[in-house]
């Protein structure tokens, strides 16, 4: 079973890679995507990489309340049990 702080890192992996950001980059849970780099065109690449790495599936609505970190985490944490 994947701990919190598992999907902590693994998220901040996937955001690292998708944005070429160096590697000891570290998110918050109140840091928005967008403030991190994410526009809409890399959101979509962003909710493909979740729904790959952590095997879930994200619905429209689920997608358009992603707003920050501490969002995406709870939907991971919500969709992965």
């Amino acid at each position: 079973m994947r701990t919190l702080a598992d999907t902590r890192t693994q998220l901040t992996a996937i955001l690292v890679r998708q944005l070429r950001l160096p590697q000891e980059t570290a998110f918050d849970d109140d840091d928005t995507l967008e403030d991190a780099g994410l526009d809409s065109l890399g959101m979509l690449a962003f909710i493909a990489s979740l729904e790959r790495d952590f095997d879930i599936g994200i619905s429209d609505r689920d997608y358009e309340s992603l707003r920050t970190f501490g969002d995406t985490m709870t939907l991971i944490e919500r969709l992965s049990r």
